[in-house]
């Protein structure tokens, strides 16, 4: 994923356990992780984390021990077995030729569905919102297409696995 920290762009993959940002590794553990404020580790080192707004896409306030810091996310990101995966993605399917799948990869609730049972939809469209660890994820297109199904309502809370939505 990439992170725009003050305008500097970052490229950041996590694990449970370890960040890597632009290549160098240092190891990361969070306490009190279900919320805000939390305290995360890195190294040995205790940092007071705050996050004020959304993260994904639209920049947010981030309070590092007290240092405000303008941030923005392309990608939001949940340790899955060791790697980092998107908070939904896109899947192929059996089935019709061509159909992808858009999954929840981790628990959450729908908050709004911007999209209808066979609307044409560009690639990157924004398809729902989907609040997961106190945070609003936009879930977009994977391709353009024509929505063949929708399996969500605003208010639908989801598992890590359930389809959102099939494009065709």
């Amino acid at each position: 994923m990439k992170l725009v920290i003050d305008g500097t762009t970052y490229e950041v993959h996590a694990t449970e356990s370890e960040i890597s940002v632009n290549g160098v590794r240092v190891p990361v553990r969070v306490e009190n992780g279900q919320g805000y404020p939390m305290t995360v580790y890195v190294g040995n080192r205790p940092l007071k984390v705050d996050v004020q707004g959304k993260v994904e896409g639209a920049p947010s306030t981030v309070l590092v021990d007290g240092k405000v810091y303008g941030v923005s996310v392309e990608g939001v990101l949940r340790a899955s077995g060791g790697k980092a995966e998107p908070v939904a993605k896109q899947k192929k399917v059996g089935g019709a030729a061509g159909d992808s799948v858009v999954r929840a990869l981790m628990p959450g609730k729908v908050v709004a569905v911007k999209v209808c049972q066979g609307d044409l939809v560009e690639a990157g469209a924004l398809l729902l919102v989907l609040e997961a660890m106190k945070m609003e994820n936009e879930i977009h297109a994977p391709k353009a297409g024509k929505i063949k199904t929708l399996s969500v309502v605003p208010g639908s809370n989801v598992s890590s696995g359930d389809v959102l939505v099939v494009l065709e």
